[in-house]
């Protein structure tokens, strides 16, 4: 689990700032956006594997899961809002690193958390 966790930190707060790098290398770009799909893609297994192995049984998974995709989803409906907002005020890139590792951070302390108890 560590590992994955070093490559999604890697691949969520390292890749946004390299996109910073003024560049017109297309192997260089298209490395780098594979980089952050994989990345994404362990990110939301892990967060999935998270539901199940930090609690007892499946009663106490499914409104755990319940309650953290309805949280997702909340915020998922202000991300494009905001991410436009955000975008014309400052670099969107580094507010994504920002949140990346605070993501990395969550991720960690959850990793590292007890069963959720009923």
């Amino acid at each position: 689990m560590t590992a994955l966790t070093i490559f999604v930190a890697l691949g969520y707060v390292v890749s946004p700032l390299a996109f910073l790098v003024n560049t017109t290398s297309a192997a260089y770009l298209v490395i780098l956006t594979i980089f952050v799909g994989i990345a994404q893609g362990i990110a939301f297994n892990t967060a999935i594997f998270f539901f199940t192995s930090k609690t007892t049984n499946q009663y106490q998974t499914a409104e755990v899961s319940g309650m953290a995709q309805s949280a997702g989803y909340l915020l998922a409906a202000f991300g494009p809002v905001s991410f436009g907002m955000l975008q014309q005020s400052s670099n969107i890139l580094i507010v994504l690193a920002v949140l990346a590792t605070l993501l990395t951070i969550t991720g960690i302390i959850v990793n590292k958390s007890k069963l959720i108890k009923e």
